[in-house]
């Protein structure tokens, strides 16, 4: 069985667009706010790329 999980937040951000986009979908700046697993690789996020973090063990 498969539960999936939405996580919601707001804020406001006073730069423009694309500068914030650069941030969410950049690998090197998605490292200074996430904790990524090691092999996150280099690529940017595009349309339907899936970020998995491994199960944590109990």
């Amino acid at each position: 069985m498969s539960t999936s999980l939405l996580v919601s937040h707001e804020v406001v951000i006073h730069a423009a667009p694309e500068k914030v986009w650069e941030v969410l979908i950049h690998p090197h700046f998605i490292r200074q706010w996430d904790d990524v697993p090691e092999d996150f690789g280099q690529a940017p996020l595009t349309l339907g790329s899936v970020m998995e973090w491994p199960a944590m063990p109990n």
